[in-house]
C-alpha cells in the first residue's frame, strides 16, 4: 500500500528525503487506486439499483399477486399482507398489521381453522384446509389457506406464510357437479329401465337397482366383470346366443340397438324379452371412456303384443283361423299354384238349422255347438290345412296340395259327421247338418275373392239341392251367372246387416174422415238398404235373394227391432201414432218370432196397440193356418194386422173370412186407374164393401192425384196413402220435424 510505503520511509533513520521519482510513483499509485476506488463505487449503485427495482418488481407481484399472502405472527396476529390478501378480506392493507387472522373466519369454520395453526406448528409439511371466511360482515366466501415449511425469525418472534385463495367459485363448480351427479344417481336409481356402465374395456363400473334385479346381480358382485359374463342375450325364436357387439360400440363409436326377438338370460334360467340399447360413453376429448347400456323388460309387452296379433288373426269363440288371416292362406296358395302348378280345394261351409238352436236354446247353446263343430271339424283334416270361422255359423276349409276328388271325399265325410254330432242342450236334441261348396283352386283363376265367390256359388247350390251335403262349383253350368248375380246380392245383404246399414223410411197414411186423422196418425215404415258406393236400394233390388236364400227372418227381425228401438223418438209425444211394420211370408213359420216381438215391446215400452204387422194376401194365403195362429197370438197383446195387396189373388174373398185382420190395404193396380177404368172402380167398391160389412178398415194404395181421393172419399174408403200424400221419407227427417214443431 502507499502508506505503507510513506510510513516505512518516515520510519527509517534520520528520515528520508523522497525523490521525484519516487513522489511520481506515489501520485500515479494513488489516481489508480482512487479510479478503482470510483469503479467499485458505480458497481454498488447499479446493484443498488437492479436490488431496488427488482424489490419493486417483486412488491408488485407480491401485491397484486392472484393470491392472498399474508405473514402471521405465532399470536396469530397477521404481521403483513398483500393487497389481494386485504381485497380478499374486504379491508384496506395498512389495518391488517396487528390483528388476529382468526376475526376474518366465519364462526362455523372457527374450528377448523384452530385445529390448522395447531398442525402447522409440528409440521414441515405444506399443509392446506378449506373454510368459510368474511369478507366485510356480511359477505361470506369460500377460501383455501396453505401454509408451508418457511418459517423465518423476527425480532418479534417466529412468522409463518399463509396463502389465501378464494375458492367460491370452485365450489360452486362442485357442488353444481355434486348435485348433477346426485341427480343423475337418483335418476338412474328410479327410472324403469335397466342401466349398466363399462369403463373402454367392456368392464362394469355400475348397475342400477333394476339391472340388478333383471341380471339377478348384485352392483359388488357385478361390478369389475366383463358385460358378456353379465348380460347374457339369446334369440327369442331360435333360443341362440347372440353377442352383443361391444367392438362396434367402443372402437367404431356407433350406437347398437336391438328391439326385438331377445331374450336376456339370468343365472336362475329366467327369460326376460328384452330390448336394448349400447351408446359410448364420449369424454371431452371425444375419446370413448366405455359404454352405458340401457335395456327393458318387454315381457309383458311382448306376450300381449303376440295375443293381439293371434286375436287378431284367430277367431275369439272357437279359436279358429279367422277371415283376414284364412284369406291371407288362401292368397299365398294360390300364388304357389300359379308358381308351380300345385292344385288345391276350397270349401265353404254354411250349418242348416243353426238358427234353431240359438233361437229355442239361447246363444250359449249355439257358441257351444259351434265349439264343438270347430273341434270336430279340426280332427277331420290334416295339420297341412287351414279351417276358418268366418262368422256366424260359416266355415271355411283350405286343403293345401289336395286334388278336387279328395276334396269332395273329405267334405263328404265332414257333412256326415256334422249329422251325427248328435247336439243336446237342456233336455233337448238338436238336428245339425251342412252344407259345404267346393271349389279347386288352380292357376286359371286369377284372385282369392273370385275362388271365394264361386265357393258360395256352390255352397248355395248345396242348399238348394236340399241342404246337408257337398257340391262343387261347375263353371259350365248354366245358373251360374245367375247364382252369381244372387250371391252378390246376398253378400251386398250380408254385409248391409253386419255393418248396419239398412235404413227405415216412414209414408204417410191418412184418414179420409177429418176426425179420425185428428185422433190418431199413421205411417207405414219401408226397407231401404245402402250399398258401398252410398246408393239407396229399394226392396225390389235385395229382398228376392234374400226371399231364396232364406235370409229374410233376418231382415225381419232387424226392421222389428229398429222400428221399435227408435218409436219413441220419433213418434212419442202429440197425437198418437201407430207404425205399419212389413213381415215377411218366412216369418209365418218363424217359431221364435211371436217371443222375439214379445221381448222387443217389452224391452222398449211400447204400446202394442201402436203397431200394425202388415203381410201380403199371397203369404196369408200360402201359409193360411200358421198365419192365422201368428195373427191371433199377436192380437193377444194388442197389435194390429193389415192384410197387404189385397185383390191381388183370384180368391181373394174366399180367404179374408178366416184372417182376423183389422184393415185391408187394397191393391195399388186397381186404384191408380178406377177413376178412368169401370172394373177397377168397382174392384175398390167392392173390397171397402166387403171389408166395412167385416168391421175391417180400408186403406187405398198407391193414390197419385186429386181425382183418385175425391174417388176414394166418394166411394167411403177409410185411408188413403201415396205419393200424393206424402213420398217416403227416411226417420231421421221425421225426428227433425218434430223437433222444429216443438
Amino acid at each position: 500500500m502507499i502508506t505503507d510505503k510513506i510510513n516505512e520511509q518516515g520510519n527509517g533513520k534520520g528520515g528520508h528525503t523522497f525523490t521525484t521519482r519516487e513522489v511520481v510513483d506515489l501520485i500515479h499509485e494513488l489516481k489508480v487506486k482512487h479510479y478503482q476506488l470510483e469503479s467499485q463505487n458505480d458497481r454498488l449503485r447499479e446493484t443498488q439499483k437492479a436490488l431496488r427495482i427488482s424489490h419493486e418488481k417483486f412488491m408488485e407481484l407480491y401485491d397484486f399477486a392472484p393470491i392472498g399472502y399474508i405473514s402471521v405472527r405465532e399470536n396469530g396476529e397477521i404481521a403483513q399482507a398483500n393487497l389481494t390478501a386485504a381485497i380478499l378480506l374486504g379491508e384496506e392493507r395498512e389495518s391488517l398489521p396487528g390483528t388476529a387472522l382468526s376475526e376474518f373466519v366465519a364462526d362455523d369454520d372457527k374450528g377448523i381453522y384452530s385445529q390448522f395453526t395447531k398442525l402447522i406448528r409440528n409440521t414441515i409439511s405444506i399443509e392446506k384446509c378449506e373454510l368459510k371466511f368474511m369478507r366485510g360482515s356480511e359477505t361470506v366466501f369460500y377460501a383455501q389457506l396453505e401454509s408451508g415449511p418457511i418459517r423465518y425469525q423476527e425480532l418479534q418472534g417466529q412468522e409463518y406464510r399463509m396463502l389465501l385463495s378464494d375458492i367460491s367459485e370452485r365450489k360452486r363448480i362442485e357442488e353444481a357437479l355434486l348435485k348433477e351427479k346426485e341427480r343423475v344417481q337418483i335418476t338412474l336409481e328410479s327410472i324403469g329401465d335397466a342401466v349398466i356402465t363399462t369403463d373402454e374395456n367392456g368392464f362394469i363400473d355400475y348397475l342400477n337397482p333394476i339391472a340388478e334385479t333383471l341380471t339377478e346381480w348384485s352392483r359388488d358382485a357385478a361390478i369389475g366383470k366383463h358385460l358378456e359374463e353379465i348380460f347374457k342375450v339369446f334369440d327369442d325364436q331360435t333360443h341362440q346366443a347372440r353377442t352383443i357387439p361391444i367392438e362396434k360400440c367402443l372402437k367404431l363409436k356407433q350406437v347398437v340397438t336391438c328391439t326385438q326377438d331377445c331374450l336376456l338370460r339370468a343365472p336362475s334360467g329366467r327369460d326376460y324379452g328384452i330390448q336394448y340399447t349400447a351408446s359410448p360413453i364420449r369424454g371431452y376429448d371425444n375419446k370413448v371412456m366405455g359404454i352405458v347400456l340401457v335395456f327393458s323388460n318387454i315381457s309383458e309387452v311382448r306376450t300381449l303384443t303376440k295375443q293381439i296379433a293371434y286375436q287378431a288373426t284367430h277367431d275369439s269363440l272357437t279359436g279358429l283361423v279367422n277371415r283376414r288371416e284364412f284369406e291371407k292362406r288362401l292368397a299365398r296358395a294360390l300364388k304357389r299354384t300359379q308358381e308351380k302348378g300345385t292344385v288345391h280345394a276350397l270349401c265353404y261351409l254354411d250349418l242348416d238349422h243353426f238358427k234353431i238352436v240359438n233361437d229355442t236354446a239361447g246363444h250359449l247353446a249355439g257358441d257351444e255347438l259351434l265349439k264343438k263343430l270347430s273341434h270336430m271339424l279340426s280332427s277331420k283334416i290334416r295339420s297341412r290345412d287351414t279351417l276358418a270361422r268366418f262368422g256366424g255359423d260359416e266355415f271355411s276349409l283350405l286343403l293345401d296340395n289336395c286334388p278336387l276328388d279328395k276334396a269332395l271325399q273329405i267334405a263328404n265325410s265332414i257333412v256326415a259327421a256334422v249329422s251325427n254330432i248328435g247336439f243336446e242342450w237342456d233336455g233337448s236334441k238338436f238336428d245339425i247338418g251342412v252344407s259345404v261348396g267346393i271349389v279347386e283352386v288352380t292357376d286359371k283363376v286369377l284372385n282369392p275373392a273370385e275362388l271365394m265367390s264361386r265357393a258360395d256359388v256352390a255352397c248355395y247350390s248345396a242348399k238348394n239341392q236340399g241342404r246337408n251335403r257337398a257340391h262343387v262349383y261347375n263353371s259350365d253350368s248354366a245358373t251360374s251367372d245367375t247364382d252369381h248375380f244372387e250371391l252378390h246380392r246376398v253378400a251386398e245383404l250380408s254385409g248391409a246387416i253386419k255393418d248396419n246399414r239398412f235404413k227405415l223410411f216412414a209414408q204417410r197414411i191418412k184418414a179420409l174422415d177429418p176426425e179420425l186423422e185428428s185422433q190418431e196418425m199413421n205411417y207405414e215404415l219401408l226397407l231401404r238398404s245402402v250399398n258401398k258406393k252410398g246408393e239407396i236400394e229399394l226392396p225390389g233390388d235385395f229382398i228376392p235373394a234374400a226371399e231364396r236364400y232364406s235370409m229374410m227372418d233376418v231382415i225381419d227381425r232387424w226392421v222389428i227391432q229398429a222400428a221399435l228401438r227408435s218409436y219413441q223418438e220419433t213418434f212419442a209425444g202429440g197425437v198418437p201414432v201407430t207404425i205399419g211394420i212389413n213381415l215377411s211370408g218366412n216369418s209365418m213359420t218363424d217359431v221364435g218370432l211371436q217371443q222375439f216381438i214379445r221381448d222387443e215391446f217389452n224391452a222398449t215400452g211400447v204400446d202394442p196397440q201402436r203397431v200394425c204387422f202388415e203381410i201380403t194376401e199371397m203369404t196369408a194365403i200360402t201359409n193360411l193356418a200358421q198365419a192365422r195362429e201368428f195373427i191371433l197370438g199377436l192380437k193377444k197383446i194388442g197389435c194390429r194386422f193389415a192384410l197387404d195387396d189385397f185383390g191381388s189373388g183370384l180368391s181373394s174373398f174366399t180367404y179374408l173370412k178366416n184372417l182376423p185382420v183389422d184393415f185391408l190395404k187394397i191393391d195399388g193396380s186397381f186404384v191408380q186407374d178406377m177413376v178412368n177404368d169401370k172394373i177397377d172402380h168397382a174392384m175398390v167398391a167392392a173390397i171397402n164393401q166387403v171389408g166395412h160389412i167385416m168391421g175391417i178398415k180400408t186403406i187405398a194404395e198407391c193414390v197419385e192425384n186429386e181425382e183418385i181421393i175425391d174417388t176414394l172419399r166418394e166411394i167411403g174408403v177409410d185411408y188413403i196413402q201415396g205419393f200424393s200424400i206424402e213420398r217416403p221419407i227416411p226417420l231421421t227427417e221425421l225426428v227433425a220435424r218434430k223437433a222444429k214443431q216443438v
